[in-house]
């Protein structure tokens, strides 16, 4: 049976976890909450099995660092630059 998965607005993350807009906002530019991924072209959403694994680190106490390598995690892999061809001079 496969797991049901299902999005999460800025509101309803909001209800979970307690935090602000801002809060969230802030959090995020310090690493420390998961950035929520495009769902349309103008949209964005969080899995709610990721905020739910948060709210668990959270109720651990899990250190700042802890809670860094969990949204590291989450985060894709940098993909490799093209490098610039170099044109021979002339």
């Amino acid at each position: 049976m496969s797991e049901q998965i299902t999005f999460l607005r800025l509101p309803r993350v909001m209800d979970r976890t307690g935090f602000s807009r801002p809060t969230i906002y802030s959090l995020m530019l310090k690493r420390l909450f998961p950035r929520p991924i495009p769902i349309l072209a103008r949209h964005v959403a969080w899995l709610e099995s990721t905020i739910d694994a948060y709210c668990k680190l959270k109720a651990e106490r899990a250190s700042d660092d802890d809670i860094r390598e969990f949204v590291r995690s989450l985060e894709p892999e940098a993909k490799p630059r093209k490098r610039e061809r170099v044109r021979a001079s002339a």
